[in-house]
């Protein structure tokens, strides 16, 4: 932990504000994405009677994993954040 430390008070006040801003635009990100599951989601069970029921829970398997990993690089994120408040 002391080593963390040690690297978070070599950053200098101009680099934590570009790093804030970049967890900013990685949480706008995010929401983006889940909006575009959402819709991707819909589509594709728009399309039920040309898909068949196994390729439909096939595809709605990888939209989640997609948007699970939207979902860990924003915990990712998060725990960022937190570090830099310490």
């Amino acid at each position: 932990m002391k080593q963390l430390q040690c690297y978070t008070e070599m950053l200098r006040p101009k680099k934590l504000n570009k790093l804030q801003k970049i967890l900013l635009i990685k949480n706008r990100q995010e929401h983006e994405a889940d909006k575009r599951q959402d819709q991707a989601a819909k589509l594709l069970f728009q399309q039920e009677e040309l898909i068949s029921p196994v390729a439909i829970f096939m595809w709605n398997k990888v939209l989640n994993k997609i948007g699970d990993m939207a979902n860990h690089a924003e915990n990712v994120g998060d725990r960022v954040r937190l570090f830099l408040a310490k």
